[in-house]
């Protein structure tokens, strides 16, 4: 009995340092718990903030709601490994340290006047992948979905989006996606540059209402940097801008990837779109003539990206019917401007109806069915010494007779078509080959006239 009750005590006190020491850091051996929901290393933790607190590269392992902060002192870098992070009250992420965020997975924010990401000054984030959202937002107007006052980088794994929609059908005003700086100066007591820098992403805003000044889909800045080198940016309302940049503001805009438009008013708005230029065509193959218009089934890609026809680009043709050199032209529309040209080749038909129209020892003469709009045909013959076609000559019209062939001998021939385009000869494909042979020589024949003697 006395045993028992000493085991039982023993297991009541190690219950007893477990839990005081979770009160304590909020953190539990790996193979201790199963509720944990974000871990570093082999260790797990309950909250995503404990977490956080610890700083270091945290991996989610479940969903997490919480409002959570970034304190001044940590280096953090949140893996979302397939999990989606979700406020309570607050800001979703408020980072007044060094973030970084990565992994897929979405952000959210579903309080009015809070943002998903909230960058302070002084601070440092990355945005390396993700999808950040506003997707509910009963309360008059929208929020920035991230609102950045110190230095942050967005790369081409993120997907920015607000609940603009919502927010108009409740008697609001849909805000940017993105605030950079501020957009009252009185707010910025540091006297610091807000800097962003976009080498991609997608920022979409599906608002459509008439422009509000500071409501642009894009980045309203009060004393900001912003560095544009990649990205989508998809406005629905066509007379929208993709960034309202106050005159203070200093805008830097890659040139090698973005067409952009430039509006001065009270700020300055800019409408950017990618240079179709830099998208890739493949599935581009040349084709045979059919008497009727000839089309490529393409496709473009940016990047990644698989563009769409109508919507992204519009795609026209010139002297696509007839054989030659056919063009194709890639018109940008959308978020895309410019061109791209490119060619294909129109051959001609196949040669058919290759028939022998006449023989002698020494040549033979064919002939087959005309090939509309080609420049001439060549005729080739076997040769059995070298196995392989010999050019034979060739014609503009549909018969020709091959010389200098071996008497009774069996040959094979074969025809193709062709069009001269800029001093280049395009071919169609070789027709079958037909078998035929010389004809033999005519046996001479000597008659000699007999004397005979009559007795």
């Amino acid at each position: 009995m006395k045993r028992s009750l000493f085991k039982i005590s023993k297991i009541l006190a190690i219950l007893a340092i477990v839990t005081l020491t979770f009160a304590l850091t909020g953190k539990v051996n790996a193979e201790t718990t199963t509720g944990a929901v974000a871990k570093i290393g082999n260790t797990e933790y309950l909250t995503l903030q404990e977490a956080v607190n610890q700083g270091g590269e945290i991996v989610l392992e479940k969903d997490v709601t919480e409002d959570v902060t970034i304190p001044a002192d940590k280096t953090v870098v949140i893996n979302l490994n397939g999990h989606n992070i979700t406020n309570v009250k607050d800001n979703t992420i408020y980072n007044k340290g060094n973030l970084t965020i990565k992994g897929e997975g979405n952000l959210d924010n579903l309080t009015n006047a809070k943002a998903t990401v909230y960058n302070e000054v002084g601070a440092t984030c990355v945005l390396d992948s993700g999808n950040y959202d506003r997707s509910k937002d009963e309360k008059g107007n929208t929020y920035y979905t991230i609102l950045n006052h110190g230095t942050m980088t967005i790369n081409d794994g993120v997907i920015v989006k607000t609940a603009t929609i919502k927010a108009e059908k409740n008697g609001g005003y849909p805000s940017s996606l993105i605030e950079n700086g501020w957009y009252d100066e009185t707010q910025n007591t540091s006297g610091k540059d807000s800097k962003l820098i976009i080498n991609g992403g997608k920022f979409t805003d599906e608002k459509n209402y008439p422009i509000y000044t500071s409501s642009y889909n894009g980045y309203d800045m009060y004393k900001g940097v912003i560095m544009v080198n990649g990205g989508i940016f998809n406005t629905k309302n066509s007379s929208d801008a993709d960034i309202q940049a106050n005159k203070t503001a200093t805008v830097i805009i890659n040139d090698k990837d973005f067409v952009s438009e430039k509006k001065n008013n009270v700020d300055i708005y800019y409408t950017l779109k990618r240079k179709i230029e830099n998208a890739t065509v493949t599935r581009m193959e040349d084709l045979e003539y059919t008497g009727k218009e000839l089309k490529q089934d393409i496709t473009v890609k940016d990047g990644n990206e698989t563009l769409v026809n109508g919507t992204d680009y519009e795609v026209s043709y010139a002297n696509n019917t007839k054989p030659g050199k056919a063009t194709v032209t890639i018109i940008g529309k959308g978020n895309y401007a410019g061109t791209i040209t490119k060619t294909f080749i129109i051959r001609p038909t196949q040669v058919k109806s290759v028939k022998v129209k006449s023989q002698t020892t020494n040549s033979v003469t064919i002939n087959w069915s005309a090939v509309n709009g080609v420049t001439g045909y060549k005729v080739y013959v076997f040769d059995y010494s070298k196995n392989k076609y010999q050019y034979a000559g060739k014609t503009k019209d549909t018969s020709i007779e091959v010389k200098k062939l071996k008497v009774s001998t069996t040959y094979k021939f074969k025809v193709r078509a062709y069009v001269n385009v800029d001093g280049t000869q395009y071919f169609g494909k070789y027709s079958t080959y037909l078998k035929s042979s010389t004809r033999p020589n005519t046996p001479k024949v000597k008659l000699s006239v007999l004397s005979i003697k009559v007795r």
